[in-house]
């Protein structure tokens, strides 16, 4: 009941603004490409590829699994697989490493992400 109280206030004054819509990214997930997934298999190969649904198409055609944060993090823990290459926001690395701390290692997939690690 209190979230729809929040949502009728919101509405409300959203009415009252004038605004513009159009099509929408996430400026992380779009930043990833192609050229950053053949890198990554590259230095890792044979490890398997998660990316999140907001990448671009053409990411997520060559992974190996597209799955929310929460989907990613639940299929590198129960996998028996022992290496990731991770589409997703950097924080999941330490999400992850908290949430199956084991001998598993992941990795980002954006070169801006990548760099350096």
């Amino acid at each position: 009941m209190f979230l729809i109280g929040i949502w009728d206030s919101m509405s409300r004054d959203l009415q009252k603004k004038r605004s513009c819509h159009g099509k929408g990214f996430c400026v992380v997930h779009d930043q990833i490409s192609p050229a950053h997934v053949h890198e990554a298999q590259a230095h890792h190969p044979g490890a398997i590829i998660l990316v999140h649904p907001e990448c671009r198409p053409e990411v997520i055609d060559l992974a190996d699994h597209v799955a929310s944060t929460s989907g990613i993090i639940r299929h590198v823990c129960d996998s028996d697989e022992k290496e990731f290459i991770i589409g997703q926001k950097l924080v999941i690395l330490h999400r992850l490493s908290r949430e199956c701390p084991s001998r598993k290692k992941c990795f980002p997939l954006s070169r801006p992400q990548y760099a350096g690690i």
